[in-house]
C-alpha cells in the first residue's frame, strides 16, 4: 500500500486552486487536469503530468475522521471475536523474569 500523506498537500491546493473560480465540487477535475493555468498555478509546466483526476479528489474529500477510524478498528476487531464458534485456548507461554539492574 502506498503512503498518500506526502500527496495530500499537492491534492489540497488542486482542491483549492478549483474552489477559488467557483468549481464547487470535484466533477470537473477531469476536464481541468489538463488545463495550462492550473498548471502553471500549481508551479507545473504546462506541458508536463497532468494533475489529479475526479475520482482522486473524491478520494480526498471522503477521507475518514479519526472517530471513523477509531469506529472501524472496533467493528473489525468485533468481527474477528465472532468469528470464533468458542473462547479460543491460550497457549501457556511461561513469564519472563524481569531483569537485575546491573551496575
Amino acid at each position: 500500500m502506498v503512503d498518500a500523506t506526502p500527496f495530500l498537500p499537492g491534492l489540497s491546493a488542486v482542491r483549492m486552486l478549483m474552489i477559488a473560480p467557483g468549481y464547487e465540487d470535484g466533477n470537473d477535475a477531469d476536464t481541468l487536469r489538463s488545463d495550462p493555468m492550473f498548471k502553471l498555478a500549481l508551479d507545473r509546466l504546462p506541458s508536463g503530468e497532468q494533475l489529479c483526476s475526479q475520482s482522486t479528489i473524491s478520494r480526498l474529500e471522503n477521507l475518514p475522521d479519526l472517530r471513523a477510524v477509531l469506529r472501524l478498528g472496533r467493528a473489525l476487531v468485533e468481527q474477528y471475536c465472532g468469528s470464533f464458534q468458542s473462547v479460543p485456548k491460550r497457549r501457556h507461554q511461561p513469564r519472563r523474569r524481569p531483569r537485575q539492574a546491573s551496575l
